[in-house]
Formats: C-alpha cells, sequence, structure tokens
C-alpha cells in the first residue's frame, strides 16, 4: 500500500512537472522586435508554461538578449543553433518540447496576455488535438490592417471530417467560385497542437529554403491525425507586416519553388487519399501564388523589360497552360477570373495595366 501511494505521487508529481503549452519562438536578426514578443509570452495569464526560445545564429545582439531573458525566467529555454531557416528552427524547439501542447509564435510578432489560457482552456473543454485562433494583421507602426475582418470559420468544435473538408482542404486552396474572404491561413503561428501526435507521427518541419511554405505539409500531416479541434473567432495573435516586403524580399527563383509545392502538395494529398477533393484547390492555390510571383516581377523587379520576359516565361509553363486549359475560369469572381483569362490568353499588357489590384 506504501508503495502504491509513493507510485501515485509521483505521477502526480510529474503530471504537474509538465507544462500545458511549450511555445517555441525561432530567432534570427530581429533585435528590434524580441522585446515585445518575449514579454508578451512571459506575461502570459496562463503561467504554467515554457518559452524556448531558439536562436539560429542570429548575427544581431539576439543570442546575448535570449540569455539574460533565461536569467529572468526560470520557464525559458534557450537553444543556440547553427543557421538552418525558420523550419528546422522549430523542429530543434520541438526536440526539447515538454508540454501537453506545442505552439508556435514568430519572433518579430506578439501575442494578447490571455491568448494561450483562451487556447488551453478551449482544448481541455472539448478535449481537442488542435485549436485554432483569429489574429490582427499590423504594420509596423501598430496600425491594424484587417479591422474589417470576417472569419471564414464558425466558433466551435470540429469532427475529424469537419476538419478536413473545412479547414484542411481549404488551406490547401480554394474553390473555383470562392472570394479571398474564405480563405484559412496555413499558419502555424495561430494554433496549439497535441503533443503527442506529433510525437506519435515524428512530426517535423521541413526547410523553407527547400519547400517554400513548410506550414502546409506539417498541417496536412498533423491534421489528418486529429480527432477533434476547436475554433475561436477571436483575433489574439498580432501579426506584423512589412509593407515594402513585396519588394525587398523579391526572389527571381521564387515561381520556381512555387511548382515545387504544388507537385509536393499533390503527392502528399494522394498519399492521404485526398487528392480529388482537393484538385481544383490546389490548381487554384498554385493560380494564386502565380498572381503573386507577377506582382513581385512587376513591384520588385525594377527592370521593367526584364520582368515582362520572366512573366512570359511564368505564364508558358507547362503546368500553367495544362491548368489553365481545363481549369473552370467562369465560376472565379471576376477579378480573379480577368487575371486567370489574362494567363491563360498570354495577355501581359492588361494584366500590366492592373498590377495595382493583383
Amino acid at each position: 500500500m506504501y508503495l502504491i501511494c509513493i507510485i501515485i505521487l509521483l505521477e502526480l508529481i510529474g503530471e504537474r512537472a509538465m507544462p500545458k503549452i511549450s511555445i517555441i519562438v525561432p530567432i534570427y536578426n530581429v533585435e528590434k522586435y524580441l522585446d515585445r514578443c518575449v514579454r508578451s509570452l512571459c506575461n502570459q495569464t496562463l503561467q504554467d508554461i515554457e518559452i524556448i526560445l531558439v536562436d539560429d545564429q542570429s548575427p544581431d545582439d539576439c543570442p546575448r538578449m535570449c540569455d539574460e531573458y533565461a536569467k529572468q525566467d526560470s520557464r525559458i529555454i534557450v537553444i543556440h543553433k547553427k543557421n538552418g531557416g525558420l523550419g528546422y528552427a522549430r523542429n530543434s524547439g520541438m526536440k526539447v518540447a515538454t508540454g501537453e501542447y506545442v505552439a508556435f509564435v514568430d519572433s518579430d510578432d506578439y501575442v494578447d496576455l490571455d491568448m494561450f489560457e483562451s487556447m488551453y482552456n478551449s482544448a481541455k473543454k472539448y478535449d481537442a488535438d488542435f485549436v485554432r485562433v483569429d489574429n490582427y494583421k499590423e504594420r509596423t507602426d501598430g496600425a491594424v490592417l484587417n479591422q474589417n475582418y470576417v472569419p471564414p470559420m464558425h466558433e466551435g468544435v470540429y469532427n475529424q471530417q469537419e476538419l478536413r473538408e473545412k479547414l484542411l482542404y481549404t488551406q490547401l486552396g480554394l474553390n473555383p467560385s470562392d472570394d479571398g474572404s474564405k480563405y484559412v491561413s496555413c499558419s502555424v503561428w495561430r494554433n496549439i497542437y497535441r503533443k503527442a501526435i506529433i510525437d506519435s507521427l515524428k512530426l517535423q518541419f521541413v526547410s523553407e529554403r527547400d519547400l517554400i511554405s513548410e506550414d502546409i505539409p506539417f498541417n496536412i500531416d498533423f491534421m489528418m491525425s486529429c480527432e477533434r479541434a476547436a475554433v475561436i473567432n477571436q483575433k489574439f495573435y498580432h501579426y506584423i507586416v512589412n509593407e515594402k516586403s513585396l519588394t525587398q524580399t523579391y526572389k527571381t527563383d521564387r515561381f520556381a519553388k512555387e511548382l515545387v509545392l504544388y507537385y509536393e502538395l499533390i503527392r502528399r494529398s494522394k498519399e492521404c487519399g485526398i487528392y480529388e477533393n482537393c484538385k481544383l484547390r490546389l490548381e487554384r492555390h498554385l493560380l494564386t501564388r502565380l498572381r503573386m510571383c507577377i506582382k513581385s516581377e512587376m513591384v520588385g523587379n525594377k527592370n521593367s523589360t526584364v520582368a515582362k520576359k520572366n512573366i512570359r516565361i511564368m505564364i508558358n509553363d507547362t503546368t500553367i497552360r495544362k491548368i489553365t486549359s481545363t481549369y473552370p475560369i467562369f465560376q472565379m469572381p471576376i477579378k480573379y477570373r480577368f487575371v486567370t483569362w489574362c494567363v491563360k490568353w498570354r495577355w501581359i499588357t492588361p494584366l500590366w495595366l492592373i498590377k495595382e489590384y493583383l
């Protein structure tokens, strides 16, 4: 009897020792924003958390700042690693995470102080494997860009089938007739994930250097194994956008990487048995990314002659030609219909005239 009591006591101690949520923060060259981010985590109303700061060989003062934060708060764990990018930094954090749930926060963003308490309470209330909240979209000067945003999903609990149809499928792309308001973001920073599922599947992020959107494959693998999810239609997360990012992050290989992602998503969706349900969504996703690449060329490439040449190469790509030959363009909202017709018939001049509206 005495031995049994000791075992039970040890189990209870172990349960109490497990943080409710492990929050993983990849860090690279963000010393201007890091303090705001970390303070928003340290001051959470849910105190039983661990905060994992992953210094991805940041060239600024972030490594020292991380070590100072750890001295001030025992819940903070610091990892210093060789630079490998966002996906691998998150993987390093997951290796040491001990929480019941795992969350991800980008180091130039910040969160409301009751965010994780609200998410954890919802997870326990519904026994959810996954909880999603909404976010503010802010400029660096604090101006909110999505003040009138209407969430695309209803608040509540979703079973496995509903989770796939209303959340996972929509992350892979929109149906032809959907407007942009129906899109459900794939960003992992708006969610918490049950750690036991991550461990059982041995889930890891791919490198964004290999695949342009590392969040989507992670979500596919996780959500296909979920039994239940909860959605809270309240903004807690403050996502900071740089309005000049389109010109500052212009990359000549962007479209090539979008094609790699498209075929990777086809492969994964076929493995999961959902490809037939998502075929048009994946095509719409690539067409949307193509539109973004075209705009990036128009805005980010200072040589208009070269930009037009690159756009011509993109719209003449065999994958794009194949998609536009069969895609039901007439079902699309007018704005997207016009752009897609221009792509199909290779009309570059009209695209250039409406570049501000792409």
